[in-house]
Formats: structure tokens, sequence, C-alpha cells
């Protein structure tokens, strides 16, 4: 996560694209929903709302249970003005 530290978002998201790639070969080695939150936090990051929102919505299939997705995405929300869902989702991350 070395790019992901540094803001590098195109290359944490080619980093995370390949590792999802991996996955077809080697699922048992790779977190999946921590792939799809980095990556969506990448998407965010540049700006991308719609892209991190899509991703943020595949790590919660995965655990429903991630506070800090539900945040973030709660966040795309809100920059979106999409005000009524960035709620909902903030309730869901308390």
């Amino acid at each position: 996560m070395s790019r992901y530290s540094a803001n590098d978002w195109d290359g944490t998201i080619d980093r995370l694209n390949a590792a999802l790639e991996s996955m077809k070969v080697l699922p048992k080695t790779l977190d999946r929903e921590a792939i799809y939150f980095y990556r969506a936090n990448a998407y965010y990051y540049k700006g991308k709302k719609d892209r991190a929102i899509l991703d943020y919505n595949q790590a919660l299939k995965l655990n429903p249970c991630h506070a800090l997705a539900y945040n973030n995405r709660g966040a795309a929300y809100a920059d979106k003005g999409e005000n009524d869902r960035a709620i909902l989702d903030y309730n869901q991350a308390l």
C-alpha cells in the first residue's frame, strides 16, 4: 500500500486492479473487501465519486458491517449533493 500512502491514486488503482485479477487464481490469499475499500478511497480522492460509490457498494456486499465503508460512501454521496443517502450511510456507520 505504499502507493496509497504516497497519495498516488492512479498507481493505487492499478495495483488494486491487479490484485482483483489475481483473486481469480489465488482467491484465498487476498482480502477482496479491503481491495474494494481502498480502491474506492483512491477513486474518491481522484474526484471520481460515482466510481468510488460502486466500489464501496462491493466492499459492503462482502462485509455489511464495514463502518468506514459506510462513512466514506456517505462522504461521496454528500459531495454529490445526495444528502439523504449520505445521512443514511453516516447513521449506518454509527
